[in-house]
């Protein structure tokens, strides 16, 4: 017992530290997007509309409330994470209303948005800073005879979502292509910050090369696993990539399959999941495990078998979402730890780092006491 409420604290540490890091990170990020609107944008629009209010008032008013919807979805942004994909089109929108009325001819804009994806979650100043590159860099030089167009799609196909901004400007230079969204870049053009912060907080919110995880459901009733399946499915987070009703055929199929994580029944008909979560243990992938089950009773020795959460029947949408969310954050964390670091050493603090299995310890060269930190 005392061992599963050292794992179950330790998770939780583990869990908050990398909220407010990752939290800080994104923080940091949208503000710095925040800080690049560029001054003369609003010159310039505040300008166009004093000329409209004596030629055209109603155009005038229009472009006034559009002028409203862009810097409120620019201060709204920073509050949030995730906002809804309609959301940062109006604020795409907006943006473009304004330049249109600055320069009618200079392009048109197209969306091709399957209507069911309104609502999918994205981060904020995803697709704005894009088209905003676009219309002030893409069409430069190319002459007046040159119709710019500018597109935004969205389109759904099984449990991916793929987001498109693309237009018929003038590219970017080969040499440049392979940095941006790397890293900032030096050009007369612009720097490609927006690109590169874009990037981190999209790998730093759904991880770096892949969007979402791999989920295997094990449970011995079909309308269970059908309903999680369909919760896992709403988070649009977990690609749920099999499922089975025993021990024997889940652990061979997560063996073939290489889940990222098992939702895992306590008793199955035959079988008993905890008995499960230890040969999963064993595997050369080893899945990340949350209990799903009717059962509470079991929770101490769950954590004992490290699972990362514990979630009861009947499911809770909210309370599968915020599983999803902690396993995400989890393995976040845990690849930066696995990540190249510098040589463990003495450091300025007087301590001498070493590694010993899965833990660090810190060793207070001063103090000579010994701390061990997961």
């Amino acid at each position: 017992m005392a061992e599963g409420l050292g794992r179950l604290f330790s998770t939780q540490l583990e869990l908050a530290e990398a909220e407010m890091q990752s939290r800080l990170l994104k923080d940091a990020e949208v503000k710095a997007l925040q800080a690049q609107v560029h001054p003369h944008f609003l010159f310039n629009a505040i300008n166009t509309i004093s000329a409209l209010c004596r030629t055209d008032p109603d155009k005038a008013r229009e472009l006034l409330i559009q002028l409203g919807v862009f810097f409120r979805s620019n201060l709204q942004g920073a509050r949030q994470i995730l906002i809804p994909l309609s959301q940062e089109l109006r604020h795409v929108e907006a943006y473009l209303t304004l330049e249109k009325a600055r320069f009618p001819d200079k392009f048109e804009m197209t969306f091709d948005i399957e209507p069911e994806l309104a609502d999918l979650e994205i981060p904020p100043f995803t697709l704005q800073p894009l088209v905003e590159n676009a219309v002030r860099h893409a069409f430069h030089g190319l002459g007046p005879q040159h119709k710019g167009s500018v597109c935004i799609a969205a389109s759904q196909k099984g449990h991916e979502v793929m987001i498109v901004t693309a237009d018929n400007g003038k590219g970017i230079p080969a040499e440049l292509l392979e940095q941006l969204g790397e890293q900032a870049v030096h050009s007369e053009d612009g720097t490609g910050t927006a690109l590169h912060n874009i990037r981190k907080r999209i790998a730093e919110i759904y991880g770096r090369g892949k969007c979402m995880l791999k989920g295997f459901i094990v449970d011995d009733e079909p309308l269970a696993r059908d309903e999680l399946a369909y919760l896992l499915g709403r988070t649009r987070q977990v690609h749920i990539v099999g499922e089975a009703d025993s021990l024997e055929t889940a652990l061979q199929s997560i063996a073939e399959m290489e889940p990222d994580v098992v939702f895992l029944d306590i008793q199955l008909a035959e079988d008993n999941g905890m008995e499960l979560a230890k040969q999963l243990s064993v595997l050369e992938q080893v899945p990340d495990i949350v209990f799903a089950t009717a059962y509470d009773e079991y929770a101490l020795q769950a954590f004992e078998v490290n699972a990362l959460d514990y979630i009861l029947k009947p499911f809770e949408e909210e309370r599968v979402r915020k599983t999803v969310d902690k396993v995400m954050k989890l393995r976040s964390a845990r690849e930066k730890r696995a990540a190249p670091s510098p040589p463990l050493g003495p450091d300025r603090t007087g301590k001498l780092a070493v590694s010993a299995e899965e833990r660090i310890l810190l060793i207070d060269i001063d103090k000579h006491r010994l701390r061990g930190i997961r």
